[in-house]
């Protein structure tokens, strides 16, 4: 009968439990990791619906960096895990698609400040002005493409607007 023990046990196989089950087991810990889900991933997973395929809620991984600019995500499954995958950047932060024909846009939002007052620019005729001075006087010329609700991210450079707080992503 094989070994049921285990040195550290790691409940759920989201992004967090993935990772930190590999970092213990690349450092020879035994490790079990348990997940209620039929697949590992957490947020990181998608789901069929009909003909119809849906995120669960991740569209980015921050802290990533092209090659040339690792951030720690990427440093930590290269360097640490050994892990090499492929990546792709995806161009643009966020897509906004509105059906109504009153109001009907599909708007790519690029990471960048002056990508990001174009972008609003071009599909809101006449916002360019003040899109570029709520980023001025709210943001501090920072440039943003992450937004977190809760203080998880209070050691990194941001602007507190209340629970929400707009990140800084130094590798774009």
């Amino acid at each position: 009968m094989a070994d049921r023990s285990y040195e550290a046990v790691v409940v759920g196989a989201g992004n967090g439990g993935l990772a930190a089950a590999a970092q213990l087991a690349a450092k020879g810990v035994k490790v079990l990791l348990l997940e209620q889900h039929n697949v590992p991933g957490g947020f990181a997973t998608s789901f069929v619906r009909g003909r119809f395929e849906f995120e669960g809620a991740m569209h980015l991984i921050a802290d990533m960096g092209p090659p040339e600019n690792r951030g720690s995500v990427r440093e930590f499954l290269e360097d640490d895990l050994g892990v090499h995958l492929q990546w792709f950047e995806i161009p643009e932060a966020y897509r906004l698609i509105q059906t109504d024909p009153a109001h009907a846009m599909n708007v790519k939002i690029h990471y960048g400040v002056d990508r990001f007052v174009n972008d609003i620019a071009s599909a809101v005729p006449g916002s360019r002005e003040a899109v570029a001075r709520y980023i001025a006087e709210e943001i501090g010329h920072h440039e943003c493409c992450l937004l977190y609700t809760s203080d998880a991210a209070a050691d990194l450079p941001c602007v507190d607007l209340g629970r929400t707080r707009i990140i800084k992503n130094n590798n774009h």
